[in-house]
């Protein structure tokens, strides 16, 4: 079954799934103060933020900055408690971020799979 077909029968089209996953990007570069919400609006590929933040509220139904105030807040909150981190937990943490990194690869290899397919 050719792969627009399945996407399709999960309510996807290439581009809408190409536009889910740089909202995705966005979201987490939205969970750190490091760029602008101008700044994540270009990288994620859009030309402006007044189409990123319109896409970003019909995607997550907040606008950027109402996710990133909320992002940071918690965070904050999280840090203010003190874990006890022994070193099993520690390398728990350092495995869990390698297989997050692995799906992130894995999912962007099948994006461009998907990608050139639809093009072929």
């Amino acid at each position: 079954m050719k792969l627009n077909r399945r996407l399709c029968q999960i309510g996807y089209s290439p581009a809408k799934l190409i536009l889910h996953h740089r909202m995705e990007l966005a979201k987490q570069m939205l969970n750190s103060d490091l760029c602008s919400i101008e700044e994540i609006a270009y990288r994620s590929g859009f030309n402006g933020i007044t189409g990123f933040s319109r896409k970003f509220k019909q995607e997550f139904s907040s606008s950027p900055s109402e996710y990133r105030k909320k992002a940071l807040s918690e965070k904050f909150e999280a840090r203010s408690w003190k874990i006890p981190m022994n070193e099993n937990y520690f390398n728990d943490l350092i495995e869990l971020k390698k297989k997050i990194n692995g799906w992130q690869k894995c999912l962007l290899s099948l994006l461009t799979i998907s990608i050139t397919i639809c093009f072929l």
